[in-house]
């Protein structure tokens, strides 16, 4: 028996469907077509002039396509993370395993544990930096070609100029 005929002859689709398909691609769907109407609606609002409704339709369906693709690159993104904290466990693991080797072991694992900490604070400060870069300055930094000036102060018992 098919479990969901209707999406499954909507989408071509000849397997059957799993429970947890039968449920997601439903919510999907909707939240799909939520997603467009309310950025078309949000446009057709805010839009002054002519076009609103073609503008608003447009930008709607924009965004229906844009925000899968969205997602995906992002759950990629940040697949990185997972990925360095199974790193950092397999290398403890390697460099507790040294301990087994005697007195030698306790050096080689000393070692080792100044290498891993450094290896984490090292993906601790791409990380940061990733999100000054990409996340923090483009909230703020428009980029709009005004020079930079350096900051003058003149107080009454003392005058302060920073430059460069």
């Amino acid at each position: 028996m098919n479990p969901t005929p209707f999406f499954q002859e909507l989408l071509g689709i000849n397997i059957p469907i799993s429970e947890v398909a039968r449920i997601s691609l439903p919510v999907f769907l909707a939240a799909m077509i939520s997603t467009m109407l309310g950025r078309g609606y949000l446009d057709y609002r805010s839009e002054k002039g002519g076009w609103k409704v073609a503008r608003a339709v447009g930008l709607g369906v924009l965004e229906g396509i844009v925000k899968p693709f969205e997602f995906f690159t992002n759950t990629i993104s940040y697949l990185r993370l997972g990925i360095l904290a199974i790193l950092g466990t397999i290398l403890t693991t390697l460099a507790a395993a040294t301990l087994g080797l005697g007195f030698i072991g306790v050096g080689i694992a000393a070692f080792a544990n100044l290498g891993i900490i450094s290896i984490e604070a090292f993906m601790i400060y791409v990380q940061d930096l990733r999100l000054h870069i990409y996340e923090w300055f483009s909230n703020f930094y428009s980029g709009s070609g005004t020079a930079f000036e350096p900051l003058t102060s003149k107080g009454f018992a003392f005058s302060v100029r920073w430059s460069y």
